[in-house]
Formats: C-alpha cells, structure tokens, sequence
C-alpha cells in the first residue's frame, strides 16, 4: 500500500499509477464537498490517460455511498 496523503491533486495519483502500477487504487472523500473529485480522479486521469482499464477503481469514506461509487465508475469499499 502506498499512501499519497491528504489533499493529492489529480495529476499526482495518475503518476503514481504510471510509476507504481498498481491493480487497485483506493479514493476517499472526507466530506460532502469533496466527493466531486473522486469523478474527476477517475475520468480525467485514469480514462483519458489510457489507464482506466490496468487499475480498479474503489471509493470511500464517510459520505460516499454504494449508488454514487458505481455513478463514478468505482467501485464502493
């Protein structure tokens, strides 16, 4: 497991993808306002830089529910 840490922009996970290649990368969204850019990770990172399909995507955390992980394409942990 490799921990990116709080607050991580978007470009910084897709280069931790391409450098770590990892099966599954893990999402979590602290509060509400934050939830937005769980979508934005996985779509402007990982589809539009070829990666989507070489990782799974999970997302977390207190706000994040079954039905909003799926409407992102993660899946919910």
């Amino acid at each position: 497991m490799i921990d990116l840490g709080t607050d991580v922009s978007d470009t910084k996970f897709c280069e931790a993808v391409v450098r770590e290649k990892p099966n599954i990368v893990g999402l979590s969204a602290l509060l509400t306002t934050t939830m937005h850019e769980i979508g934005i990770v996985r779509k402007k990172n990982f589809e539009e830089a070829g990666l989507r399909s070489s990782v799974k995507v999970v997302a977390g955390g207190a706000p994040v529910t079954e039905d909003f992980a799926r409407r992102h394409g993660c899946r919910c942990l």
